[in-house]
């Protein structure tokens, strides 16, 4: 069913044989099972996962949005439990509930990110994109940097722009995050639009407050770079790959800084 979705597939599975000889009385033990052990998420999401199958004229719609909305009222600090709710509601075609499932997911935790890109980055075009990707992504530096970084697609220049606009725009508004976490993010957005001397002086603001974090240093490295500020970017370098001497992504940038020197 989660690869099916609710089209005409589906039609054809609930004409199957199979759906009264083994979908019904699985579905009747599902049932069994929730009455002895109603604290189950997986049994939740069974159910209603059988239930487009099984109700062939939607009577029973409101017991199958009860059977989601358990499964995350039982484990709703489950980032799973409403990856695979929304999974559900997308298949379903309501893909506004979808959105608020994966939403709150990715707040709780990233490990469904690239799942989630994969469903939504299609429907991300034209005016509703920033609508959209407001819906689905929570308001987390972090988050759309990783999206800027690994998930941008060139047929999709929508995406694209709405994942920079949102770290932009995150930020400033973003919540919990220390100053230096802030000129961090902000660094990281000037680079992402090639705007190096600002992402210099944000990367210095961030490394200033906090000079432990090679992660920190390596991008000023390669802001001061990218700058043409070789010097500054080879000081810069040598104090990041005194943490990891042997990352080949540190010592490429050593190598290029190098070259640029001489």
């Amino acid at each position: 069913m989660q690869r099916l979705g609710f089209t005409a597939q589906v039609n054809v599975i609930r004409n199957h044989p199979a759906v009264d000889q083994y979908l019904r009385p699985a579905f009747a033990n599902l049932v069994r099972s929730r009455q002895s052990n109603p604290m189950s998420v997986r049994t939740h999401l069974l159910i209603a996962q059988l239930m487009p199958v099984l109700d062939k004229d939607d009577s029973q719609s409101e017991f199958e949005q009860n059977a989601l909305r358990r499964a995350v009222t039982v484990a709703p600090l489950s980032a799973a439990a409403w990856y695979e709710t929304g999974i559900l509601e997308h298949n379903l075609g309501r893909t506004a509930d979808a959105r608020a499932c994966w939403k709150q997911s990715l707040t709780l935790s990233r490990l469904y990110l690239k799942p989630i890109v994969q469903f939504t980055k299609a429907d991300m075009r034209g005016d509703n994109a920033q609508k959209l990707f407001r819906e689905t992504f929570p308001n987390d530096p972090e988050l759309f940097l990783e999206l800027t970084r690994q998930f941008t697609n060139r047929d999709i220049p929508s995406f694209n722009q709405e994942a920079l606009e949102a770290l932009k725009e995150s930020c400033e508004t973003a919540v919990d995050i220390t100053e230096g976490e802030r000129h961090f993010y902000r660094g990281c957005y000037e680079m992402r639009v090639e705007n190096y001397e600002a992402a210099v002086t944000e990367l210095q603001a961030a490394c200033a407050e906090q000079r432990s974090k090679p992660e920190w240093r390596y991008q000023l490295a390669r802001a001061c770079y990218s700058n043409r500020q070789y010097k500054e970017a080879a000081d810069e370098i040598k104090s990041v790959l005194f943490y990891d001497p042997a990352n080949q992504t540190y010592l490429k940038l050593r190598d290029d800084i190098q070259k640029a020197l001489h």
